[in-house]
């Protein structure tokens, strides 16, 4: 008898309760939401495992100038604010901080991935040959070991002067020069670095999940390089082919002007 009664208080309650409409978003506002596609993601992830077979250990070689500090483990690597009247006596941003790595590649298949995280700002992936325009600066604020800081003025952007033989800072970084990478800049442009006979190619890569950890593997008889965004499951960022690549390779990192760490991951993390 309670029961019924119970439930004749219920029904009578839901009778007199007034629903609400429910809130309509402006038409700018939709977002159309789109499932994952879990075998493609599966598929990936496998092609992930198949590529982390060929994974080396690579260390951070030591740096050339005083603005990039390498870890006592050599897997990690940062820039370091230079001094200021030392800028101001050169009048440019130091915008490339490029370290080298071991070991040195001369042939088969080479994987590596590197953690990012917190950074803004990038540059990962192989060198092959010396880089073009060096110039040498006397020291008068310090030195990085010589007595001289090595100064690549290809990249080097200029405040206050005119200079036509100054080029943005990524415009060093193509095939041609010897550099196969990809960067990051201003936290979230993504690109990548081709040549033509024009000159410099930079594109601006679309990715849907950030890459916060990327996977490089080289292919050297395959004249390959592939960057993989290991964040996502390890599809592909972008893929260098057709590259005529040196005798010698070397992985190529620099922080730029991030004072957030690269480090170089283990197979085990």
């Amino acid at each position: 008898m309670e029961l019924l009664q119970d439930a004749n208080v219920i029904m009578k309650r839901s009778e007199t309760l007034a629903l609400k409409k429910p809130k309509s978003f402006p038409r700018e506002q939709r977002r159309v939401f789109r499932a994952p596609d879990l075998r493609e993601i599966l598929r990936v992830s496998n092609e992930l495992t198949d590529v982390q077979r060929n994974w080396v250990q690579v260390t951070l070689n030591s740096p050339k100038c005083a603005n990039v500090v390498i870890f006592p483990d050599q897997r990690q690597v940062r820039y370091a604010s230079s001094d200021q009247g030392y800028n101001a006596y050169l009048n440019y941003n130091y915008e490339t901080f490029g370290v080298l790595g071991s070991p040195v590649i001369t042939s088969g298949r080479h994987y590596w991935e590197v953690d990012m995280l917190k950074k803004s700002a990038w540059i990962l992936g192989v060198c092959g040959g010396k880089c073009e325009n060096i110039m040498i600066v006397p020291s008068i604020f310090g030195n990085c070991g010589n007595g001289n800081y090595p100064i690549d003025f290809s990249g080097y952007k200029p405040k206050n002067r005119n200079c036509g033989n100054c080029h943005n800072v990524y415009s060093r970084y193509q095939p041609k020069n010897g550099y196969w990478v990809i960067g990051l800049k201003h936290d979230s442009v993504y690109n990548a670095f081709e040549s033509s006979f024009s000159g410099p190619v930079i594109l601006t890569l679309s990715l849907s999940v950030s890459p916060h950890r990327v996977g490089v593997f080289l292919d050297y008889e395959a004249r390959t390089v592939l960057f993989l965004n290991v964040t996502n499951h390890g599809f592909p960022i972008y893929t260098v082919s057709s590259c005529s690549f040196p005798q010698n390779i070397v992985p190529y990192f620099s922080p730029m002007n991030c004072g957030a760490p690269m480090t170089l991951c283990s197979p085990s993390r």
